[in-house]
């Protein structure tokens, strides 16, 4: 069931219309498989018993009932590749959305230990898996593995020995699958790493391009992508020169029942113990039957590589928020009590304690480093300090609600940054609901309504 929530992103339920609807349109598919092969028995009925005359009438009605099974098959088809591609671009948006606003909740600190480049994979890279994962991969995988399921079963009414000569090698394939599952989940998890290094190093590249020509460090750096692409691409090989063996060799096990079925029907027509309708309908589903087995295999390998994708994306939804319900006070005096914080093991600030009044101006002096950028991020609680507490009109920051204390906080930013969108809008993220006159009349207090225009 966990596999089934990873390659969901944490939504299983989405499998459900999918699987049901590609089950029933595979079931579907078994009626024209059937009519077919009572049409070869009917054929071949006269040449093993001469005595008896081909059944004309029954063998057109085989033929009216397999257009009205291909109608039908066609009727069931559809909505499974409507629910299959609908559900699974459904889960990606709103788990996009999701994962965004889960984001935007977590604190800084934990945003600046993840490289940027490995966010922006999972959002776009992990989620196109699980897109794949929900359309492609589990529905069919689960078709795939019903339908030997149901032709086992009905082979066996007809002749039991080789409906288990055809089968016999089929357990000892899926041990071999079972066997490495262990390898299959190391070698996806080395090539994952591998791809999003390269993604990060791709991302640190373009962000830093400027200064990387300033300074002329254009060959060092590309070294360090490179580097990064060839790893990715000997960890793509390798995974593919290592799994692929064995999911041929899984499918050949497969596909050798097919060759023991017929040694088994020639002993037994020789023998006189089977008769030539059944070994020739053996034959017919025995060059069917393995193909969606073989689709099995291969979606199975692919899908505990995609499972890896969504798991990654289930285990930072599982990511605590900053936690707080209070909404903050109507006083507005701001106090640190003996507050220490540190960036990983570098402290910016240590035991310290000061008072800012409501209504007061205060000015932080110091040199480059010193801990005053680091006291209004801890004022504004993109962190909450590691020692001691910020108070906002006597009450700890760490008990309010995040969204409701910024609500009470306006910043201006040493980095500005404009995000793809009009210089109105850029000015409204401040006041979703400011008018015209009122944006025009923010950008003239800050001196740039000129140059806008």
């Amino acid at each position: 069931m966990s596999m089934l929530s990873n390659i969901t992103a944490g939504k299983p339920r989405a499998l459900l219309k999918p699987v049901i609807y590609t089950t029933l349109a595979n079931l579907a598919s078994i009626v024209p498989f059937a009519l077919l092969v009572e049409a070869a028995r009917l054929v071949f009925e006269p040449f093993v018993h001469p005595d008896a005359p081909l059944d004309t009438t029954r063998l057109w009605w085989v033929c009216v009932w397999l257009v009205v099974s291909l109608l039908l098959l066609f009727a069931a088809e559809m909505p499974a590749y409507r629910t299959q591609f609908r559900g699974a671009y459904s889960v990606a948006a709103e788990g996009r959305a999701r994962l965004a606003e889960h984001l935007r909740k977590l604190s800084l600190g934990y945003l600046n230990k993840r490289d940027p480049g490995d966010l922006a994979n999972m959002m776009m890279g992990d989620f196109t898996m699980v897109e794949h994962g929900i359309s492609h991969l589990v529905p069919q995988m689960i078709g795939a593995l019903l339908m030997p399921v149901i032709a086992i079963t009905g082979l066996s009414f007809i002749d039991w020995r080789m409906a288990l000569a055809l089968f016999a090698a089929f357990p000892v394939a899926i041990l071999l699958v079972l066997a490495t599952s262990g390898l299959q989940r190391k070698l996806g998890a080395q090539h994952m790493r591998a791809k999003i290094d390269a993604a990060n190093r791709l991302q640190e590249y373009l962000n830093g391009i400027r200064v990387i020509k300033a300074y002329n460090l254009t060959g060092e750096r590309f070294v360090r992508l490179e580097r990064s692409f060839r790893e990715f691409m000997r960890q793509s090989i390798r995974i593919e020169g290592l799994l692929g063996p064995i999911v041929l060799c899984a499918i050949a096990f497969i596909r050798a029942g097919f060759t023991l079925m017929v040694m088994t029907g020639v002993y037994l027509l020789v023998g006189g113990s089977l008769d030539l309708i059944t070994f020739v309908l053996f034959l017919l589903v025995g060059t069917r039957i393995f193909d969606p087995l073989t689709t099995a295999l291969v979606n199975y390998a692919e899908f505990r590589y995609h499972e890896q994708a969504g798991e990654r994306i289930v285990q930072l939804l599982a990511e605590p928020i900053m936690p707080g319900e209070l909404q903050p006070p109507e006083e507005n005096d701001v106090t640190l009590e003996r507050v220490s914080f540190g960036y990983n093991e570098n402290m910016a600030l240590n035991n310290v304690s000061m008072r800012m009044p409501t209504g007061s101006f205060t000015a932080l002096v110091g040199p480059s480093g010193s801990g005053k950028s680091t006291v209004l991020r801890l004022i504004a609680r993109f962190y909450d300090p590691t020692e001691g507490q910020v108070l906002l009109g006597q009450k700890p920051l760490a008990s309010m609600d995040p969204e409701a204390l910024l609500s009470r906080i306006s910043m201006v930013f040493q980095d500005v940054y404009l995000f793809q969108d009009t210089i109105a809008n850029n000015i409204r993220f401040g006041k979703r609901d400011a008018t015209q006159e009122e944006i025009e009349a923010a950008a003239r207090q800050a001196c740039c309504h000129d140059f806008i225009m």
